[in-house]
């Protein structure tokens, strides 16, 4: 079996855990939609659209993009968004559980370093992992990446508070320590990737990270 068949076949079992999540994903919102209007709160009614929405946001996207996402990295994706968006924000986790925001922002760290190491492959036609010379740029794009989302998202949240006076920062009872250290999670859990993905390329010990990056490569058929 060639390694191509061989990812399209695990792939069919994260497939089958991305229609899990995304069946749970439109229950849990369904549920929130229908009593958080009826209570009025529409800042969770607009939360419940939200986490279908990131649903269909990866067909959307790579409809107009020439690559493909591999099953592997759609699941994390749909976990990721399940448990932020669903059970973070309509479900109030952020709020009942306070490791819960700090938790995510450091998985996002993750998931935003390995969507920029695929982007750095996608502009610059380059692989890192044969040519280790390049694996430096490489991590310092995808951290760059990292933070420029960490900072897009907590505008959002700034501007929550902004027109709709609602303290997703934690602006009334932190200041600005709650945004800060949302966004050094985030760049710790980018760099501890960044390490285990400089471990991988130039130390040759294999870790399971980098198979994300990898499968990204094999289902669009680079070389």
């Amino acid at each position: 079996m060639n390694p191509l068949d061989l990812i399209e076949k695990r792939g069919k079992r994260f497939q089958k855990g991305c229609y899990v999540l995304a069946v749970l994903t439109i229950l849990f919102d369904s549920y929130a939609f229908i009593t958080n209007l009826m209570r009025q709160n529409y800042y969770l009614v607009m939360h419940s659209l939200l986490g279908v929405g990131m649903l269909i946001l990866p067909f959307i996207l790579f409809h107009f993009l020439p690559i493909r996402l591999p099953k592997d990295a759609l699941f994390v994706y749909y976990l990721f968004s399940f448990m932020a968006v669903v059970l973070g924000n309509v479900y109030e986790m952020y709020a009942k559980i306070p490791v819960w925001d700090k938790m995510l922002h450091s998985a996002s760290g993750f998931l935003i370093t390995m969507i920029g190491l695929m982007l750095f492959y996608t502009l610059t036609k380059k692989d890192f992992t044969k040519q280790p010379e390049l694996l430096s740029v490489a991590i310092v794009f995808a951290e760059s990446f990292n933070i420029a989302v960490a900072a897009v998202w907590e505008i959002y949240e700034y501007l929550l508070l902004v027109f709709f006076n609602i303290d997703a920062v934690n602006f009334y009872t932190t200041g600005m320590n709650d945004t800060m250290q949302d966004m050094i999670v985030c760049l710790i859990g980018g760099l501890i990737t960044a390490f285990f993905v400089w471990l991988d390329v130039k130390r040759k010990k294999h870790f399971f990270l980098l198979n994300f990056y990898r499968h990204f490569l094999a289902v669009n058929h680079y070389q």
